[in-house]
């Protein structure tokens, strides 16, 4: 046993509890997702902060579903809005956009997903870890801000 580093947040972390949606790495990379809609993101591109509207993960549609920023060559930053709502069901106080970085030379099982929680996140499941306007992380050179909440997503800032 080792500590959790991705708690509730997908299907392949979590089959037994109520955040059963796929998280959007997972998608992309079964194909479930198509290129249009990850956004990608160089740090180099971050000395002038960008926005991204991404597109609530459970709607089923075209739009934008992630934002995902390069942090290595083999390390990412993924950004996704996740709501109450397909095979997720949770309460509105818990939604928000989900900040994980995934490291490809470490199995999921052993700590490659890793959730970075928001201030004040201290449930071990990390279901209290989503952003919402105003919340932002660091990770590493880049940092991930919540800018504003709508129907269909959020808007999230990415900079140095």
């Amino acid at each position: 046993p080792q500590a959790s580093t991705y708690g509730v947040w997908d299907l392949m972390a979590n089959n037994w509890g109520d955040y059963l949606e796929l998280n959007s790495w997972n998608r992309y990379i079964q194909g479930w997702l198509t290129d249009s809609q990850v956004r990608c993101l160089e740090p180099n591109q971050l000395t002038t902060p960008i926005e991204v509207s991404i597109d609530r993960l459970n709607f089923r549609n075209n739009e934008v579903k992630a934002a995902v920023v390069r942090l290595s060559d083999t390390k990412v930053l993924v950004a996704e809005v996740r709501r109450s709502g397909g095979y997720d069901k949770m309460p509105e106080n818990l939604e928000g956009v989900l900040v994980y970085t995934v490291d490809t030379t470490i199995e999921s099982i052993k700590g490659g997903y890793q959730v970075q929680r928001r201030a004040g996140s201290t449930n071990p499941d990390f279901i209290d870890a989503a952003l919402r306007p105003g919340d932002k992380v660091r990770v590493g050179n880049v940092t991930v801000e919540v800018v504003s909440r709508g129907s269909q997503g959020d808007v999230v800032r990415f900079s140095n």
